[in-house]
């Protein structure tokens, strides 16, 4: 249905609906549901690929009629989508409306850069649809900006009758200068995709993108950023300019420089500029100044660039060229439309040279070497085939008009910077010139290889050593155009490679490609052009690696543990015999980590040279085999280190080496003392018991270590202790200790309150012994209680009484003739209370035994004790003596209590010196008794009074006492031998029933009887 745009819309809706009536009758008679609503909608563009999104815009219905664009009615307000998309319902209501848009954002194309537009920013457009029509196509865009502007001015100015007639004819002029299209409702083509030809579509998406670039021109001239001058800020200016019309920049075209409109701060224009003659309204303009030719010839140059953008990354990807699109180009250039600019004269459509274009290869600024090809082409917006020539009688070879292709041969000259120039004329006689600069490399780098990290050992013929399976090469190299890269190759064939700036340089080799015999590596090194090192001794290297330590083993060596030593005294001089026994064997060479053999050996025989006590040397010693089928042993390094089981490292020490089967035989023979000290294995300070570990250790001339680990369990012996006399009974001495019981206690004579006490103690053995070596020694004396049921004790206590005092008393009254102890006093009848009873017990296992030790020094060795006991040694246990080397000591041990010879009554009982009856029982009452009556009473029932009584003390007297302590086969002392101070576990010394034995049983008994 058509409309004719020149009707009231009144009549127009009149007639759609008597349309409707007429036509839209259903089979049945009855009328279907009408859509009585209409649409209007469409998208904002800035640019190409550049919706304005998140924009407010403003929907009015204008005054069909009006003279001006007058508002009918306001329809909506909506926001554009992320399409730019927007839509709203007209109704019943048709003809044109106004599209306001303030704000959003939108994508530029020739920069992608996101351009933000203030709120008040907008565009403005009108759309027209007919009779509820949806409209969802219209486009809003800067060309519709402009005849908005143009019909604003042109209706205001009266040029035109009214907005039906302006609308028409702005449109016409309009969409036939930009491009020949309807721009109100044109759906621009994607220029990244295949076009048939150039269609409104096609020719609508390159105006779109050519402003986008036309205005990067005009801010690059400006020196401004895309916010500031943008498609956007450009259809603005422009639309100033129509609104004012024609397009002249405001200016009546004026040539001067500096006219027209800026959308920026545009730079100065030469003063002396003078345009030529004919039509030249550009030449003294700058990019940024908006006049007639902007939206003519300039324009037209930015559709002719894009559309020439056709190379693999160019923007047209469309397949058509500018012969495709030529005529749509001239058009808009050569445009002489009154309307739009007036009388301003044209431009020649080809103000613009061609654009030159170098060939991919070199590239500019590219280090080249040989010889070297040059391409170039070039194109025009008119002229498809501008003519190509070369500077400095260079030939070109392409023989294509628009194209040249030559080459320069480097090799033929000096080192340095080369410039190849390029001249193009297209047909208007406009020409443009293009440089293209190299530099020309023909010497090859400067390559050195450094044996860093290789050995390389006297006698080996320059063979360079590693212990790398995949060893690093270094060194460096020069060259004045890098990056360079280094490679190493074997037998032709490239293993590894590098690329670096230039000087330090390092690489690796792979794993595997070196041959276990050895391998030549050839290192070259070339520049970034391509230039090669030349091959020389010194840059390939033969190449052994040895990453393999040297083997190692344990050789036979025997030495004995001394559990089965005996020791002796020559002639005043202790002597230690070692053991030949095969059970005392121990070979370290054949036992290998965990079986740690046990060694057994006396602590003070591991000095260096102890010989004037041995009888012959028994170190603990270890010999290791060691060989190196590579680059051989560095015997002179090899060492042992020895790790005592507290952690302690002592070493590393060096081994003694001797040749033996292509290898050597490395010995190392521990001693705690000397240039090689192991204090852990007998200093008496540091002595150590449990696992110590042997470490040899031996290196090839490469430094790559092979380790033979040994170990053994050592448990020390101290010194051996001899005992110069054995036990005997104990006897007094000036210090009050060591005597026997009777000889303290005096039983004999009476009982002492010690016993009765139960604190009594006394002497019970003693024994005398020697350390006779240079080491000292440490004694632990162990008094058991006895565990035999011969240890038993028995007893018998008595009560005696002491008269203390008397005293006068006038009672008790006594019967004489029928005493009746129930009502009496007990005076009456004698003392009282009555005394203890006597205790009896007899034998009796004997169970209370505190043991009680003391050691003394002897005053002359082996005849008497003359000292007080010494005290146990610092930082021991309560029972444990220090003996230093050479000394004589007393031991005594005795019971320390017998608490099973008191009374079963507790006491106290306190000592009645002087008196021997007995010790007082101070717990017991008094006793009493009257020793003085007065008679009284009559014939038939006579009485008697006591006049005075006898004060008794109750006393308590042990009258027979018997104690066996026989061991019964538990030793009566045990002496612990250790050169450790705070030794952590018992070491053991020999066992055995000799004069040396490490425990001593002996029985003794002691009885005492008393009538």
């Amino acid at each position: 249905m058509s409309v004719d745009r020149t009707r009231a819309p009144g009549r127009v809706i009149l007639a759609v609906l008597a349309a409707v009536a007429l036509n839209c009758t259903a089979d049945d008679g009855t009328d279907p549901p009408v859509d009585q609503d209409g649409t209007v909608g469409g998208r904002v563009l800035m640019t190409l690929d550049g919706p304005l999104i998140g924009a407010a815009v403003s929907i009015d219905h204008l005054d069909y009629m009006g003279i001006t664009p007058q508002v009918f009615a306001h329809t909506a307000d909506v926001t554009t989508d992320d399409a730019g998309h927007f839509e709203a319902l007209t109704g019943h209501s048709s003809g044109f409306f106004r599209i306001t848009t303030k704000g959003g954002s939108f994508i530029d194309y020739a920069t992608g850069a996101r351009v933000v537009l203030d709120p008040s920013d907008g565009l403005t457009a009108i759309l027209y649809i007919d009779t509820l029509e949806d409209l969802t196509t219209g486009v809003v865009s800067p060309v519709t900006h402009l005849a908005y502007q143009l019909i604003v001015a042109r209706t205001t100015s009266g040029a035109d009758a009214n907005l039906v007639a302006s609308h028409a004819l702005v449109n016409e002029h309009l969409d036939r200068h930009f491009g020949g299209l309807s721009w109100e409702r044109t759906n621009p083509a994607d220029l990244a995709m295949r076009q048939p030809s150039p269609t409104a579509e096609v020719r609508s998406a390159f105006v779109l993108a050519a402003w986008s670039y036309l205005a990067q021109e005009v801010a690059r001239a400006s020196g401004a950023t895309v916010q500031q001058v943008n498609p956007y800020t450009l259809a603005v200016a422009l639309g100033r300019d129509l609104a004012a019309p024609p397009f002249d920049g405001d200016d009546g075209n004026d040539r001067a420089p500096g006219s027209g409109i800026q959308l920026a701060t545009c730079p100065p224009v030469d003063p002396s500029c003078v345009p030529g003659g004919g039509c030249a309204l550009g030449a003294c303009r700058t990019a940024c100044d908006q006049y007639a030719g902007v939206p003519r010839s300039a324009l037209a140059a930015a559709v002719t660039a894009l559309i020439n953008d056709n190379g693999p990354d160019g923007r047209n990807q469309t397949g058509l060229a500018i012969g495709d699109t030529l005529a749509f180009a001239a058009a808009i250039a050569g445009n002489g439309d009154a309307i739009l600019f007036g009388d301003a004269c044209i431009d020649s459509l080809d103000r613009i040279p061609p654009i030159m274009q170098w060939g991919p290869n070199p590239a500019e600024g590219e280090v080249v070497r040989g010889i070297v090809p040059f391409t170039v082409r070039a194109t025009d917006n008119t002229d498809p085939a501008p003519v190509v020539t070369f500077d400095g009688g260079l030939i070109d070879t392409d023989g294509a008009p628009s194209a040249a292709a030559t080459s320069i041969d480097t090799a033929a000259m000096a080192d340095g910077t080369r410039t190849v120039t390029a001249h193009a004329v297209d047909t208007s006689g406009n020409m443009s010139t293009a440089t293209r600069i190299v530099t020309s490399d023909n010497t090859a780098p400067v390559l050195t290889v450094a044996s860093t990290g290789f050995t390389l050992p006297t006698g080996s013929g320059g063979t360079w050593w590693t212990t790398s399976t995949a060893p690093m090469l270094t060194g460096t190299v020069a060259d004045d155009h890098g990056p360079i890269t280094v490679r190493a190759s074997v037998l032709g064939t490239e293993i590894a490679g590098v690329t670096v700036p230039s000087g330090a340089w390092s690489l690796t080799l792979p794993s595997a490609m070196i041959a276990a015999t050895g391998s030549t590596v050839e290192v070259r090194a070339t520049d970034a052009v391509g230039n090669v090192s030349p091959v020389g001794a010194a840059t390939t290297p033969f190449i052994r690696i040895d990453a393999t330590p040297p083997t190692t083993s344990g050789v036979a060596r025997r030495f004995t543990s001394e559990s089965f030593d005996t020791t002796e005294l020559v002639t005043g001089t202790l002597r230690h015999n070692h053991s030949v026994l095969p059970a005392a064997f121990v070979d370290l060479g054949v036992n290998a980590p965990p079986d740690c053999p046990i060694v057994e050996k006396f602590a003070y025989l591991t000095d260096v040279a102890p010989s004037s006590i041995e009888s012959v040397a028994n170190p603990i010693a270890f010999t290791a085999f060691a060989l190196d089928d590579g680059i051989g042993l560095d015997v002179a390094s090899a060492t042992y280190t020895v790790t005592a089981p507290g952690g302690q490292v002592s070493g590393p020490f060096p081994t003694t080496n001797a040749p033996a089967g292509g290898g050597y035989n490395l010995s190392a023979v521990i001693n705690r003392n000397g240039s090689q000290p192991v204090p852990a294995i007998g200093v008496p300070t540091a002595v150590q018991e449990g696992v110590f570990t042997i470490a040899f250790t031996v290196r090839d001339r490469l430094g790559t270590a092979a380790t033979l680990t040994r170990c053994f369990t050592y448990h020390p012996f101290g010194p051996p202790l001899l005992i110069t006399q054995n036990g005997r009974k104990a006897v007094r001495d000036p210090n009050g200790f060591v005597q026997t019981l009777a000889e303290t206690y005096d039983l004999p004579n009476g009982p002492t309150s010690a016993v009765l006490n139960g604190t009594a103690s006394g002497g019970v053995l003693e024994v005398w012994v020697k350390n006779p070596t240079s080491d000292p020694t440490y004694v632990t004396v162990l008094a058991a209680p006895p565990a035999s049921a011969a240890a038993s004790y028995s007893k018998r206590i008595t009560t005696t009484l002491t008269a203390t005092t008397q005293a006068a008393v006038s009672a008790p009254t006594c019967d004489v003739l029928n005493p009746d102890p129930f009502n009496e006093d007990p005076l009456c009848f004698g003392k009282t209370p009555a005394p203890r009873g006597d205790l009896v017990v007899p034998a009796t296992p004997l169970t209370g035994w505190v043991s009680s030790i003391a050691v003394h020094e002897l005053n002359t060795p082996g005849t008497s004790i003359a000292t007080a006991a010494t005290a146990p040694c610092v930082g021991c246990s309560p029972n444990r003596w220090l003996i230093p080397p050479g000394a004589y000591r007393s031991i005594v041990i005795g019971a320390a209590q017998l608490p099973t010879l008191a009374p079963d009554v507790p006491g106290p009982y306190s000592e009645i010196l002087g008196d021997f009856t007995g010790a007082a029982d101070l717990t017991a009452p008094t006793v009493r008794e009257c020793i003085n009556w007065m008679t009284g009473g009559s014939p038939t029932m006579p009485t008697r009074t006591c006049t005075r009584v006898q004060n008794y003390r109750q006393n308590r007297t042990l009258k027979q006492a018997t104690v066996n302590v026989a061991r019964g086969g538990v030793g009566v002392f045990e002496v612990d031998w250790n050169t450790a101070a705070t030794p952590t576990s018992a070491s053991q010394g020999p066992s055995g029933a000799s004069i040396t034995a490490r425990r001593l049983d002996l029985d003794y008994s002691w009885t005492s009887t008393e009538n």
